[in-house]
């Protein structure tokens, strides 16, 4: 994917993995993380990048966590 400048430039070349954001948002503080994945996201990959089954790895999300006051 990295090498495929359409998708580079679709922003799906830089998507982090839910592993890696789980590891970001706790490392800066938050607790409490949810990612879910948007069911229409799928369809979005397949209109945006046929033939490619980015829709099988890739997918847009709501991420909710909570910062703790200090």
């Amino acid at each position: 994917m990295r090498r495929n400048w359409e998708l580079y430039t679709g922003c799906v070349t830089g998507a982090a993995r839910v592993d890696e954001l789980r590891t970001m948002l706790a490392e800066t503080g938050f607790e409490r993380v949810r990612i879910e994945p948007k069911p229409q996201s799928r369809e979005m990959l397949q209109e945006w990048f046929p033939h490619q089954g980015l829709e099988d790895h890739v997918a847009s999300a709501i991420i909710e966590a909570v910062k703790p006051a200090r």
